[in-house]
């Protein structure tokens, strides 16, 4: 499996009750490509027809989706152990710097993920 678009990812309106996902406000890369991820419009969905607000709020949630994901592998980075069944306090003092900062992207994306 490829990776994922690199984000940030963002939720733009378009009028009709469209949203685009799409890297950077769909904005150009550096060679000129554009990335859009998804695009999201009032009408049948797989589990029926959806109001415009839940499209809404599923395109914040998809939006956030690498900014929840590096915060995760930020907090992974902090634990490189398989078993941390035997850790104690000792073993987050040297952690609190990595660990505080994934707790800081976190509540970043959670916030994000809410339309924020």
């Amino acid at each position: 499996m490829s990776e994922h678009t690199k984000g940030p990812w963002e939720v733009t309106r378009y009028p009709n009750n469209k949203y685009l996902i799409a890297v950077d406000s769909f904005t150009p890369d550096a060679d000129g490509i554009s990335h859009q991820i998804c695009g999201l419009e009032k009408g049948k969905a797989a589990s029926g027809f959806l109001e415009i607000e839940q499209h809404l709020i599923n395109a914040y949630l998809i939006a956030a989706a690498p900014d929840l994901l590096k915060a995760c592998e930020m907090l992974a980075e902090a634990f490189p152990e398989e078993n941390m069944d035997n850790m104690d306090a000792s073993d987050f003092k040297d952690r609190m710097y990595a660990i505080f900062a994934a707790a800081r992207k976190a509540k970043a994306a959670i916030t994000k993920a809410g339309g924020k």
